[in-house]
């Protein structure tokens, strides 16, 4: 690979693990189960928390990537919440693939919320879910 600072205003490169960036995900609630008065549907909820922390002298960019879920059937229902919003969308042209980009300080702490809500008929299954 050749890189032409001309041609590009960054690059970037990942080198693997940074021991000065921990990264921890809080499970906050997963269900599943039944809705629906007259149309039955089974619901799958899911929302979970990242943490990341710099332990960096110096402000570092991170980008934090999530795979949400994408319905490929008219009969499944995905809902996405985000929180703060995503800034990265179809990351690398790879549809679901959601994220931040952002910069964090010395010993900053950021919180990234994914909040999931999946309906699909009683009758069927959804795969590819946690």
């Amino acid at each position: 690979m050749y890189w032409n600072p001309q041609a590009v205003e960054r690059f970037s490169m990942a080198f693997g693990r940074d021991p000065l960036v921990r990264v921890t995900v809080e499970h906050r609630s997963e269900s599943a189960g039944e809705k629906g008065l007259f149309k039955r549907e089974n619901q799958k909820r899911i929302a979970d928390t990242y943490v990341v922390t710099s332990q960096h002298r110096q402000p570092i960019d991170i980008l934090l990537l999530e795979p949400t879920p994408v319905s490929q059937s008219d009969n499944v229902q995905v809902k996405v919440a985000l929180s703060p919003d995503a800034n990265v969308r179809d990351w690398q042209g790879r549809r679901g693939l959601a994220g931040w980009e952002r910069t964090l300080k010395p010993n900053e702490t950021a919180r990234f919320n994914v909040d999931y809500v999946i309906d699909y008929p009683k009758e069927g299954r959804v795969q590819g879910l946690p």
